[in-house]
């Protein structure tokens, strides 16, 4: 899959990371005025060291080191590459996969095919003519 990076980035600046981590069972308390805490999702603990800095899109567990922007938490989470991570986010939060996302997918999976098959032609030279 390919997303262009103003798509990327569309979804950081219209959702909101305390809403995608909240939805995905996380209990968030409000400590300050941008930021909440929480017990990690990914790892034991009695006491909250999982941080998510609302101004910077960004979460950060201080006790297990795992960290990144709502891509990678629901990455984590889920159990998923990065690509469907967008699509998961951008299908759930009603944001369409635009026209322009198809064009380049098809574009870059030709281009693909066209890299791919070109690297396997076997040529050769006979006769002063190329063989393919």
């Amino acid at each position: 899959m390919y997303f262009t990076r103003e798509f990327i980035w569309l979804i950081k600046e219209t959702l909101s990371i305390e809403e995608i981590i909240q939805n995905e069972g996380v209990e968030l308390f409000k400590r300050g005025s941008n930021y909440f805490v929480a017990l990690c999702p990914f790892h034991q603990e009695k006491h909250a060291s999982f941080v998510v800095i609302t101004h910077k899109q960004f979460w950060h567990c201080f006790g297990c080191g795992a960290g990144g922007d709502c891509f990678d938490f629901i990455r984590q989470i889920r159990g998923i590459n990065f690509p469907l991570s967008v699509k998961y986010v951008a299908t759930r939060y009603g944001i369409q996969l635009s026209d322009d996302y198809n064009k380049k997918r098809q574009s870059q999976r030709n281009k693909d095919r066209l890299t791919f098959n070109a690297g396997n032609i076997d040529t050769s030279i006979k006769n002063d003519t190329i063989i393919f």
